[in-house]
């Protein structure tokens, strides 16, 4: 899947209905974006401004959208996960907070998508250590895919220099 002007209409309309009218709606990768910069690959990021967000910057990782399994879809999800941190780390950012990526409205399997985010994380800290991002919080607001990740974050509590913190929500 390629994100374009279309696919991305219907995201931003999709972000509108299910959003409250305060919550920040992208609107720097836009058809726009995609003329200036070409279309984001599936695996690939795309970097905008933060707009009233209280953070530097937005990347933009664009997940698979699920097909079965069978078309490459965990490791375009790794690559969007690895490709975040990477950006991050050239831009010297401290942190990243990531939503748990295509597991929503792209049907991509919840568990799996915790396990790959997880383990992609892991591969990039192993790989560049002394890499400035010291946290990666990952996101979640539906409880069903909460419990999903707390269930997968508890399998990193054995792994070395990795602390794992649960924090509950607010109500």
């Amino acid at each position: 899947m390629i994100l374009s002007g279309d696919r991305l209409s219907f995201l931003r309309a999709f972000l509108r209905r299910f959003t409250s009218s305060r919550a920040f709606v992208p609107t720097g990768l836009n058809a726009e974006f995609v003329a200036k910069h070409g279309p984001v690959k599936t695996g690939g990021i795309a970097v905008t401004e933060a707009g009233n967000l209280p953070c530097s910057i937005i990347i933009h990782a664009v997940g698979p959208v699920w097909e079965g399994g069978q078309k490459g879809e965990d490791k375009c999800l790794r690559d969007a996960m690895y490709n975040s941190l990477v950006e991050c780390h050239k831009r010297q950012l401290v942190s990243l907070a990531a939503p748990a990526i295509s597991s929503g409205i792209f049907g991509f399997p919840k568990r799996s998508c915790a396990k790959i985010l997880f383990s992609a994380a892991l591969q990039f800290f192993r790989e560049e250590p002394t890499c400035s991002v010291d946290l990666v919080r990952f996101t979640n607001f539906d409880k069903e895919t909460v419990e999903v990740f707390l269930e997968a974050a508890s399998n990193l509590k054995n792994e070395p220099d990795v602390r794992v913190e649960l924090l509950s929500p607010k109500t």
